[in-house]
């Protein structure tokens, strides 16, 4: 079968256990709800430590794309009231005086954890590379720590013009709004980041008074940031009443403000063709809107669109529409099998016909809620599944499960991918992998493909995985101490190779799990 070796060469590697990976792939934010079953697990981790993971259960970040500069970091409010410090792990192997931190420094002040380090990390900085501090302190401005934002304050306060406040991070952080105010109740004309501020959920108080004080100062491209922005919709509501033709309101945008259905429908009631259909059959909160629109003119419904819609009304119409006819064009298909409330649908069309071709099935691997389809159709014809989509699918654990139980050398299980996939059972699953290909020779592990092989970038910014990473850190120090590499080999002849240098500080350093409370 596809993707599955004839015979194996070593032997199964033992199932799964509860752990839980991150991925920096998208921002993804870990709700603590969802991995509480874990929280009794035990570890077979040889340095962990279960007051580490309880902590680590606890915090969530956002990474943006690998290879770009557009990092983020989402925290949970308790972070707010705690005080923390380094692990005392990772200052047994880089003490804070290593230089790692300010080389690295610019990243480490995305971390929340980092408010109680400040000052002596930028004394370290002035003295070490002086360089990296203005990028710093600009990162240190996109923190979304409120204590991280108070020391910031200060420094506004006193110095106003300070050289190490970056407004464009402060207008674009919610968090920020006091300095924000400050600052525009000290003198309007000297904030001139109105880009972000528009933008900014937290500044529409500001982004009002200005408005009003000065109605024609935004042009175009402000306008499509406040029609967009949820928190906007009382400036877009006066400008709407001052003006129902308005060119400053952007309709498109509008229309995809899930806030903004009252206005939607008095502009429906009077100018219909105003409104964009696409954008309003995307949005859930418009299903009235398009309900009357589908009882008179189904047509003027722009389906591809509705069928990405969650709305559950929205779904109705399309499996009405279904019911007439089967074949119908109206429905497209791929974005229908994307969608996560469309299972009901999708399970009637599977049952008519598992052959169906209008099923996408790397469209519905992606989806988490088509697990019951994805499990009838593994047992019928697994090559049908999309496996690279499968394995970012956290709801598919299961079906990844028995295919590595039956075919532990199967390269049906993209391991790179499979790095970033958030369901808190597949961890382990990562782990034994590690372990797997520590037993392979240099030339062997030559041969496996880049998605054949765990992905250490990623397992960086995973807070779950932090007792992984601290002992790959642990082993290369070791290894740099010891004589030479045949010694290390003798001594760590399971883990020859976890010494090679693939973590990658730039998101390890923003993982909030390298923090733990005092």
């Amino acid at each position: 079968m596809l993707g599955r070796p004839s015979s194996s060469p070593i032997s199964p590697i033992s199932p799964f256990s509860p752990y839980s990976p991150f991925s920096p792939y998208s921002p993804i934010l870990i709700d603590p709800k969802s991995i509480s079953s874990t929280s009794n697990s035990k570890s077979s981790d040889s340095f962990g430590t279960k007051n580490r993971k309880e902590k680590a259960k606890l915090f969530a970040v956002s990474i943006g794309k690998i290879l770009g500069n557009d990092t983020t970091s989402i925290i949970f409010n308790h972070l707010e009231t705690n005080e923390y410090q380094f692990l005392n792990e990772l200052l047994e192997i880089y003490p804070f005086e290593h230089k790692i931190y300010t080389k690295y420094a610019e990243y480490l002040a995305l971390n929340p954890g980092i408010h109680s380090l400040i000052p002596n990390l930028i004394k370290k900085i002035t003295e070490d590379n002086p360089k990296k501090l203005e990028n710093f302190y600009s990162n240190l401005a996109k923190n979304t720590n409120k204590k991280v934002i108070d020391y910031l304050e200060k420094i506004y306060d006193d110095n106003s013009d300070s050289e190490n406040l970056d407004w464009d991070a402060l207008c674009s952080n919610p968090k920020a709004i006091k300095i924000l105010e400050k600052e525009y109740e000290k003198d309007p004309n000297k904030l001139k980041n109105w880009f972000y501020l528009c933008k900014n959920p937290k500044a529409i108080e500001i982004v009002k008074k200005e408005c009003r004080k000065n109605p024609n100062k935004f042009g175009f491209l402000y306008w499509r940031f406040i029609c967009e922005n949820p928190k906007a919709i009382e400036i877009v509501k006066e400008e709407y009443d001052r003006d129902h033709d308005s060119d400053k309101i952007n309709w498109k945008a509008l229309c995809n403000n899930p806030n903004a259905i009252e206005i939607l429908e008095k502009e429906y009631d009077r100018d219909p063709n105003n409104l964009d259909w696409e954008a309003l059959c995307n949005n859930p909160k418009a299903i009235n809107i398009i309900l009357r629109e589908y009882e008179k003119v189904p047509n003027k419904l722009v389906w591809n669109a509705l069928c990405n819609n969650p709305n559950a009304k929205a779904i109705n119409i399309i499996i009405k529409e279904y019911n007439k006819d089967h074949r119908t064009k109206k429905i497209n298909w791929k974005a229908l099998c994307k969608n996560p409330k469309a299972i009901k649908i999708l399970e009637k069309e599977y049952k008519k016909n598992p052959n169906s071709t209008k099923i996408n099935w790397k469209a519905l691997c992606n989806n988490p809620n088509a697990i019951k389809i994805l499990e009838e159709e593994y047992d019928r014809d697994p090559n049908n599944l999309d496996w690279e989509a499968l394995c970012k699918n956290p709801g598919a654990i299961g079906i990844l499960e028995k295919e590595y139980i039956n075919y532990p050398n199967s390269t049906n299980i993209k391991w790179k991918i499979l790095s970033g996939n958030t369901n808190p059972d597949a961890i382990k699953f990562l782990k034994e992998r590690i372990e797997f290909e520590n037993r392979l020779s240099a030339e062997e592990l030559g041969k496996l493909q880049s998605h054949e092989k765990i992905d250490w970038k990623i397992l960086s910014g995973n807070p779950y995985a932090i007792n992984i990473i601290i002992r790959k850190l642990e082993l290369e120090r070791m290894k740099k101490k010891l004589p030479n590499r045949g010694t290390y080999s003798r001594l760590h002849s399971t883990s020859k190779r976890i010494y090679i240098s693939n973590i990658k500080w730039e998101i390890l350093l923003q993982n909030p799990a390298i923090f733990t409370t005092l």
